[in-house]
C-alpha cells in the first residue's frame, strides 16, 4: 500500500456514485487498500445514490457531476435535506462542470476526476474528521 498524505483519524464510510463503472471500480479498489476506509457501495445514478445514502449512512459521498437522470448536483441538493446528510465531494472531468450550483447545492468540496490518490485521501480525511468532531 502506498503511503497516503493523510488518512482519516477514524474509520470512514464512503459511497461512490458515478455512471462510469470502470472509474468507480478503480476508485473502489484504490480506496479498499486502506484500513481506515470502508467503501459501502457504488451507485450508478443520482436516484440510486440518494437511496443508498439513506440505507447505508456513509460519512462521505464521492459523486460524479455528470450522471443520467438526476445529476450529481441535484442529488447533492436532495441529500443535504436528509437528517443525517453526508459530506458530498463532487468530481468532474472538466472543472468548469462544477460551478456555483455545486456550492448552492451544499457540496462540501470538489475534485477533478483523475486527481492523485493522496489529494483524494486528504479531502476525504478532512471531511470525515470534521464530521466526526461535529457528532
Amino acid at each position: 500500500m502506498p503511503p497516503a498524505a493523510r488518512l482519516p483519524e477514524t474509520r470512514v464510510r464512503i459511497l461512490i456514485a458515478g455512471q462510469d463503472r470502470s472509474f468507480c471500480r478503480s476508485l473502489r479498489a484504490a480506496l479498499d487498500a486502506y484500513d481506515a476506509i470502508d467503501v459501502v457501495g457504488i451507485a450508478e445514478d443520482g436516484n440510486e445514490a440518494i437511496d443508498l445514502v439513506e440505507a447505508l449512512k456513509p460519512a462521505v459521498v464521492l459523486m460524479d457531476v455528470a450522471m443520467p437522470g438526476v445529476d450529481g448536483i441535484e442529488a447533492t441538493r436532495r441529500m443535504r435535506k436528509l437528517s443525517d446528510s453526508p459530506s458530498v465531494v463532487l468530481m468532474a472531468s472538466d472543472p468548469e462542470e462544477i460551478d456555483d450550483r455545486a456550492v448552492d447545492a451544499g457540496a462540501a468540496g470538489y475534485l477533478r476526476k483523475g486527481c492523485d490518490l493522496d489529494t483524494l485521501l486528504d479531502v476525504v480525511a478532512a471531511f470525515a474528521d470534521a464530521r466526526a468532531r461535529s457528532s
